[in-house]
């Protein structure tokens, strides 16, 4: 290690040379540091590391294809990529390991975490955990928290497997490398495959209520069949990704232009949702004979004005005004400048629709911005898995924006309604 800790309790029978090496620290001050003079109390000195609590089983805040929680028998001190679980009641290494590594719990996690790019990467947060939710072992008999703890302990005396087989997850390298034939020589268990992890689901379900053997095995049945899509979707995503880049790579500088273009295509064929414009969500989600025509100018940017003398929102090009317009509240100004900043570059129309009701007016502005959050999320994740450069990628996110704003993806009506 390049690094030692100095373990040493607090306590008048200290050893000469441990004696010499803390009062050499504090001739060098580390005695008045922030960190080591905040330690101190009454029973413990600034030198003291020893009153750290050890946790029984420890969470990894990321994973991929694995899914491992440490138990922690020996009271080892985890870094900052491990979380230290310490529970409530029953401090059983093997048991709260048995339950943490169980498929339920996996689940769980998949609930309250999130996908971290494009590689098959799963972040759990410390709020994320407190969130999670676990078994409550106080519920269960002590018979069958035992079984959770033997059947664990059975479990963790071999090297956990990938949720996908190693055929599985060498598959597009072999490919590539043109040694498909190698493949069979790979093997096709993955961890769901094994007798004891389902024993280990068998009893953390058993310990969840579940006295039925027969319907605890259609329920993991149905857990497995899950997990298994889950990770061949999430590996057919990284796979798709990692092609995105080598195309990329292989066309050389490729212009942000027509990797928008491409990306719009490849949308309006598979995702033609995001195409919608604010006439066309205006059409679906509010009263249409119930609402105020304003119009607007055709171009400059939009944004509110309140005060004491008028709410509304302005026109402006630069420092320029180029003109006014009168709303009847506040929110009727900011959905009026959302829609006009997201109106098509090539628009000719100055006419704008709003809900007459102010309450109704609300409620479609959030849906609005809803839409526009989940359409701009859905972009950056398209242009994330073709371009790596940050300052590349928004500006392919403004040029997409723009094509996305152009082709709208419902028909126009043809009654002359605006």
């Amino acid at each position: 290690c390049k690094s030692l800790i100095f373990l040493c309790k607090t306590s008048d029978d200290i050893k000469p040379l441990a004696r010499n090496y803390i009062r050499w620290g504090e001739k060098k001050g580390w005695d008045q540091t922030a960190t080591c003079s905040a330690r101190v109390t009454e029973t413990r000195d600034w030198y003291d590391l020893t009153e750290h609590r050890r946790a029984p089983v420890l969470w990894p805040k990321e994973k991929q294809y694995r899914h491992i929680a440490p138990a922690n028998p020996n009271g080892l001190i985890a870094n900052c990529r491990l979380y230290e679980v310490y529970p409530r009641s029953v401090d059983d290494p093997l048991l709260w390991g048995g339950i943490l590594n169980s498929s339920w719990v996996l689940l769980s996690s998949f609930q309250f975490g999130r996908p971290m790019g494009n590689e098959g990467n799963w972040s759990t947060m410390v709020v994320d955990v407190s969130m999670m939710l676990v078994p409550n072992i106080n519920l269960a008999s002590k018979k069958v928290r035992q079984l959770v703890s033997s059947t664990f302990d059975v479990l963790s005396q071999r090297s956990s497997l990938q949720f996908l087989s190693e055929n599985r997850m060498r598959r597009m390298r072999y490919e590539k490398q043109g040694r498909a034939a190698d493949l069979g020589a790979l093997s096709d268990v993955c961890e769901l495959d094994m007798s004891d992890r389902r024993k280990l689901d068998h009893a953390v379900l058993e310990l969840l209520g579940v006295s039925s053997h027969k319907e605890r095995e259609i329920w993991i049945d149905r857990l497995y069949d899950y997990l298994r899509e889950f990770f061949e979707q999430t590996r057919k995503k990284e796979e798709q990704a990692i092609l995105n880049k080598n195309t990329s790579k292989r066309k050389g500088a490729v212009s942000a232009q027509d990797l928008a273009l491409q990306i719009a295509n490849s949308l309006q064929a598979t995702e033609p949702r995001w195409f919608k414009t604010y006439r066309d969500i205006f059409r679906e989600r509010t009263n249409r004979h119930d609402y105020i025509t304003v119009e607007v100018p055709m171009e400059g940017l939009a944004d509110v004005k309140h005060d004491m003398l008028s709410v509304g929102v302005r026109f402006r090009r630069g420092k320029k005004e180029l003109g006014f317009v009168d709303t009847p509240s506040k929110v009727h100004a900011e959905l009026l400048a959302l829609s006009c900043n997201e109106k098509r570059s090539d628009e000719t129309r100055s006419i704008v629709r709003l809900p007459r009701a102010e309450e109704e007016t609300k409620e479609f502005l959030l849906t609005y911005q809803a839409f526009l959050g989940s359409r701009d999320q859905r972009l950056r994740e398209l242009i994330a898995e073709r371009v790596a450069d940050e300052e590349i990628q928004e500006k392919i996110l403004d040029l997409l924006r723009d094509r996305v704003r152009r082709s709208a993806a419902l028909p126009r009506p043809t009654t002359g309604e605006p």
